[in-house]
């Protein structure tokens, strides 16, 4: 059982929470990767396979709620925040960027310390048949 409590901020113009549709999401995802791409930060394989990803996040983002302030507290007090639940030891940097409107370092953190990272179970939420 998760236990939700709300997150409140000091909301400034540079860190305001976004709420996203799964469409906008799927847009920026592939606009991020395609920009990437283009100023040869990350590779054509790279970027292909992160393609192929992006229903993959959006089906994540969606537990979620699509929302880059999005903070769950399991029982076992370990917190998941932003708009991936990324837990913030996987983070590089202060926990504080993963629930302001650039999902920048969301997806980074994510595909880098989570997704890609042997035993994750993100794919069998999204992809195993549950009927």
């Amino acid at each position: 059982m998760w236990l939700r409590f709300p997150v409140l901020l000091l909301l400034s113009p540079l860190a305001a929470p976004k709420v996203f549709t799964p469409c906008e999401l799927a847009q920026k995802l592939n606009d991020r990767f395609t920009e990437q791409m283009t100023k040869s930060l990350i590779s054509r394989e790279e970027v292909a396979k992160y393609y192929t990803d992006i229903p993959l996040l959006v089906c994540i983002a969606g537990y979620h709620n699509f929302s880059t302030s999005n903070v769950v507290v399991m029982e076992d007090r370990v917190i998941h925040n932003g708009i991936f639940g990324i837990v913030p030891h996987d983070l590089k940097g202060d926990p504080a960027l993963l629930l302001d409107d650039n999902i920048d370092l969301d997806v980074k953190t994510f595909l880098e310390r989570v997704l890609y990272v042997s035993g994750s179970l993100h794919k069998k939420l999204c992809y195993d048949d549950v009927t």
